[in-house]
């Protein structure tokens, strides 16, 4: 089967944008081969709008009970899923988590992986991954061997695909790690995640200091 099956993410129970744009890329693809699904899953409980996944390119939508995962436990879910929705790729969002769940996912499948993509393209019926390498100074152009494969696409170099239609939603089981997130603590800042800015604004020795920052801070 030609299906896809994107990793989404979360932050306090909602999708992340970045998991939208990894829809479009799926989408994409499927169009592009003619046949198959984009199926996604959230390893953790969230808030799926059935609307917006369909809309960013998802056919099918699915969100597990767990609370709070552990990198394992999540992994291990959605190698199951993989294959019982039959997916020869496995795609997710090039973010700390998504690198460390696409290595457990590849390991769990027993297949390649082909992380930070900025392209994802079917040539003679097989996919084409375009990553930079040597810290961006050259990009590069691999193919994956094997039936299956998993890949972690960078934010901002794909779109959502701006559907008009729903996803069918439904729940799975979690399955359980060896290891038991007890909880969370992260860092506020009110800002946006400069991971997902479209724009950014910066100042150098000219802004004199500290005290001048606001002035960048009325042009964003």
């Amino acid at each position: 089967m030609n299906n896809i099956l994107v990793v989404l993410e979360t932050r306090d129970g909602a999708i992340r944008p970045a998991s939208l744009e990894t829809l479009g890329a799926a989408r994409v693809l499927v169009d592009q081969i003619g046949s198959g699904k984009v199926i996604a899953i959230a390893t953790e409980n969230a808030e799926l709008d059935a609307a917006a996944l369909g809309a960013a390119g998802a056919d099918q939508a699915m969100c597990t009970d767990a609370v709070i995962h552990s990198g394992d436990g999540a992994a291990a879910t959605a190698v199951r899923v993989a294959k019982e929705c039959g997916a020869n790729l496995v795609l997710l969002c090039s973010t700390a988590r998504g690198r460390d769940l696409a290595a457990r996912i590849a390991a769990g499948l027993d297949c390649g992986l082909a992380a930070d993509c900025v392209a994802v393209e079917v040539v003679d019926g097989d996919f084409v991954f375009t990553r930079p390498i040597y810290a961006g100074k050259a990009i590069i152009k691999v193919k994956v061997m094997g039936a299956t494969k998993v890949a972690s696409l960078r934010s901002n170099h794909f779109a959502a695909a701006g559907r008009d239609t729903t996803a069918e939603l439904s729940t799975c089981t979690a399955e359980a790690g060896k290891a038991k997130v007890t909880g969370l603590s992260a860092k506020t800042s009110g800002r946006p995640d400069v991971s997902e800015a479209t724009r950014i604004i910066s100042g150098g020795r000219g802004m004199g200091g500290p005290d001048n920052w606001h002035l960048l801070e009325a042009v964003a």
